[in-house]
């Protein structure tokens, strides 16, 4: 307890009571009191809780009422308190000076333990700000995890910041961004294999699984701040959430936050240089869609061949995935199954050592289903329908409920005419996503293959195709061939010559 006032717990943001008669207008003190009453031995009816007895005392002393005896005792009690804690923390100090850093750990220790049991909820109302019990409370809470690092004990420090955070303290804006930018270096560069407390796992499964997620988290909460106006710009978060970010693999995250700094912490130079590195993986891929839009396929897949060797794990996954695209335009099945093999190895091995519903698995995971279906189309161009099938089955047992899947499905139907089956496959991608284009394609190819009466209703499926993909080439050559079908020669010349041009032009694969 910080003190004791007529039997009840002095709470420390309650204000201290004044009678009408104003006590504010005479500042009494402990000495000041014990000279006008000469013989009353204060200290030892304090200490001996006679709370009924002291108030009586200062009653008849005084010539107070009952009101103002209270109100008295409570600010002498007060400042007994905050003097106590005071010389609780330079007793700590001193101890930490004296090399005795544990017990100096333990001492500070003492004061937020005694505020903690005394304010359970922490202090959601500010007291004074120039209250030094606050005051002396706040630099404990400061100074513990300081110590504790300088004992070498880390797990304890990690404790006390957690802490510290954990309930309002009333901490000012830059001071709570202090004890938050401390945490996250410590969890960074030294807490890495430092768990999360048991109590904090029943908030949700988007709560931090590791000490590196906690620091990025503090991290990202800390630049909002920055941003908002909240707290001054420190680089030092900036250097943090760099490497934090780096060795996590998420550039893009890295280079969202580049972008969100304001003009004039970066020079134009360092701004671009830092966001050519971040983008790097990006760029390769984006050089090697470039080279394939010019049909020099080749020299795409050296370029990707390069790029697997400087990005990381995700990127390498999408650019081998990228690479047996090209190496299936090039005609070279063989080579484009070899490298769909080792994507899928690769993401088998890594996805073992991820935690579920985290951005890395899930990004693996449609990874995994765009190979299975590519392998499903390779497979289905050369007949080969059963393996098709199994692909397929992989692909739905990744993702279900998958446009891209069904869309497979029907493609598959269609290519062996069971066109009613084909049908009703495109009718179910379409019902996941409305505008998912190459079903929208594909169910009018299928009603151009079942007679001139279905025309005008397939015509009108390219038309919406065209609508939310102007440059699709497929969609253009369909409707090339529904004008020729209706024997609108030059149109249909005129959507040939439009699909031809854009065939051409096209990457191997879309660059969104």
């Amino acid at each position: 307890m910080l003190c004791a006032c007529s039997g009840e717990q002095f709470k420390l943001e309650e204000a201290v009571p004044q009678s009408p008669e104003s006590l504010a207008t005479r500042d009494f003190s402990a000495s000041g009191l014990s000279s006008r009453t000469g013989t009353v031995d204060w200290e030892s009816k304090l200490e001996d809780a006679q709370v009924d007895e002291a108030e009586s005392t200062l009653k008849e002393a005084l010539s107070l009422n009952y009101e103002e005896a209270r109100a008295l005792l409570g600010r002498l009690e007060y400042q007994r308190v905050s003097l106590l804690l005071e010389a609780i923390l330079l007793k700590a100090k001193s101890l930490a000076e004296l090399g005795r850093v544990k017990e100096a750990a333990r001492e500070c220790k003492i004061i937020l333990d005694t505020v903690e049991s005394a304010l359970p909820n922490g202090i959601y109302r500010e007291i004074n700000e120039d209250s030094k019990l606050l005051e002396m409370f706040h630099r404990a809470l400061e100074l513990l995890p300081k110590l504790w690092l300088q004992a070498g004990s880390l797990d304890e420090a990690i404790t006390a910041y957690r802490r510290a955070l954990l309930k309002p303290w009333n901490l000012d804006p830059q001071r709570l961004a202090k004890v938050q930018k401390d945490l996250a270096a410590t969890l960074l560069y030294g807490g890495v294999e430092a768990g999360i407390p048991s109590e904090y796992k029943p908030w949700g499964s988007m709560f931090p699984k590791t000490g590196i997620e906690e620091s990025i988290l503090l991290l990202f909460i800390l630049m909002q701040k920055v941003l908002h106006g909240e707290i001054e710009w420190d680089q030092e978060v900036m250097n943090h959430l760099t490497f934090a970010l780096t060795i996590s693999g998420e550039f893009l995250s890295l280079a969202d936050h580049v972008e969100q700094v304001l003009p004039g912490r970066y020079n134009r130079v360092e701004r671009w240089y830092f966001l050519a590195l971040c983008y790097s993986a990006a760029g390769w891929k984006l050089l090697a869609l470039i080279a394939s839009a010019e049909q020099r396929l080749k020299d795409a897949e050296a370029i990707i061949d390069l790029a697997l060797d400087e990005t990381g794990n995700i990127d390498q996954l999408e650019l081998l995935r990228l690479k047996a695209v090209i190496q299936i335009a090039q005609e070279q099945p063989k080579q484009a199954i070899e490298t769909y093999r080792i994507l899928l190895a690769l993401i088998q091995g890594l996805s073992e050592h991820h935690d579920e519903n985290t951005s890395k698995l899930q990004a693996e995971r449609a990874l995994e289903l765009e190979a299975w279906l590519d392998l499903a189309a390779l497979y289905s161009d050369h007949e080969l329908w059963l393996d098709s099938d199994i692909c397929i089955k992989k692909a739905k047992a990744t993702k279900f409920y998958s446009p891209r899947c069904w869309h497979a499905t029907g493609r598959l139907f269609e290519a062996q005419e069971q066109h009613k089956e084909a049908i009703i496959a495109f009718s179910v991608s379409l019902s996941i996503e409305p505008d998912y284009v190459p079903s929208i394609i594909s169910t009018a190819e299928v009603l151009m293959k079942m007679g001139n009466k279905s025309l005008p209703i397939a015509k009108s499926f390219i038309m919406n195709a065209l609508r939310l993909e102007p440059t699709n080439h497929e969609a253009w050559f369909n409707l090339g061939l529904i004008y020729k079908m209706e024997g609108l020669v030059q149109q249909a010349a005129d959507s040939f010559q439009a699909a031809h041009e854009l065939k051409v032009s096209a990457p191997v694969q879309s660059f969104h």
